[in-house]
């Protein structure tokens, strides 16, 4: 999609949330796109749409450009400014104990995640679907849960697969 061609949708995104904000429509009649092509449809959608939109005002003056992805609390390790087949390379070997993904940066290089605490880990600017990995030991399962908490995907001991991001808003390192 063209810088012009996401910008346009970009403030699309960002005049729908002000409207949704103030009252103008529902949230489950908005319909523009937003920068990363994602739409918002309906209610179902977990308000992915303005949660993108929302990062892309968040991002800076090229409304066009990606937000950061963030954690918290942040991970035991995280390895920035990363090659797409570096991230891959991490993610493919996270140490045992571990659960690893990663995302991409505003800069268009990758940040992968090494999570190791018993915890749940709140997602910001998470989106599209990327490889994780669960070596956790002891046959523990990784719950991926919604916006409202309802768990939208697991990942299960000793399992390496494409998780779509999109609707995940936490992650539940020890399910």
């Amino acid at each position: 999609m063209s810088l012009q061609k996401r910008a346009l949708a970009a403030l699309s995104g960002v005049l729908m949330v002000f409207l949704v904000a103030l009252g103008g429509i529902p949230a489950a009649q908005a319909s523009d796109g937003t920068p990363d092509g994602t739409r918002v449809t309906s209610a179902s959608d977990d308000g992915q749409g303005l949660r993108a939109a929302a990062a892309a005002r968040s991002a800076g003056s090229d409304a066009g450009t990606l937000a950061n992805p963030g954690v918290s609390p942040a991970p035991e390790n995280t390895f920035s400014n990363r090659t797409y087949s570096q991230a891959i390379n991490l993610v493919n070997t996270c140490p045992s104990g571990r659960f690893c993904t990663y995302q991409q940066q505003d800069n268009g290089q990758y940040r992968v995640y090494d999570f190791y605490r018993c915890t749940d880990y709140q997602l910001s600017n998470w989106f599209d679907s990327r490889m994780a990995k669960n070596n956790q030991t002891g046959g523990v399962t990784v719950r991926l849960l919604g916006s409202n908490g309802q768990q939208v995907d697991t990942v299960t001991a000793g399992q390496y697969k494409a998780v779509n991001w999109n609707p995940v808003w936490t992650i539940r390192l020890c399910g």
